[in-house]
This record gives C-alpha cells, sequence and structure tokens, in this order.
C-alpha cells in the first residue's frame, strides 16, 4: 500500500471518528432537552447508503465507532 493510500485511508477514519464523536456530543445535548418520559432516536446515514440507529453502529469497519 503507498503511503498516499495509507494517508486516505488514516483521514477517512479519522474523519469517521469525528462525525461519530460529534454525532454522539449531540445526542446527549438533545437528550438532555427531552422530558423525563421522552426519549431520543438518532440514525446515522453511512456511506454505505445504509441507514442505522445510533445504538446497532458497531466496529464492523475499522472506520465506525460505537456511538
Amino acid at each position: 500500500m503507498s503511503s498516499r493510500d495509507l494517508f486516505c485511508r488514516q483521514y477517512f477514519i479519522d474523519e469517521s471518528r469525528y462525525f461519530a464523536d460529534q454525532l454522539k456530543a449531540r445526542t446527549e445535548d438533545r437528550q438532555k432537552e427531552l422530558a423525563e418520559n421522552e426519549q431520543l432516536e438518532a440514525v446515522a446515514c453511512l456511506l454505505s447508503g445504509k441507514a442505522r440507529s445510533v445504538e446497532a453502529i458497531e466496529y464492523e469497519h475499522p472506520a465506525l465507532n460505537t456511538v
């Protein structure tokens, strides 16, 4: 694998982690605003075109992070 390929791969992984961290932070902030009997459900749309609930995101790919 070339150094450019490694750089691109690491960049994608870093950006994916940043996205997951931001999604988690926003979800936590919004959850605080809800009443005790309300629950926030978040859905993430992945680059593959699949949509998954935040609770279902796991380490299927190194670029995905548990949120």
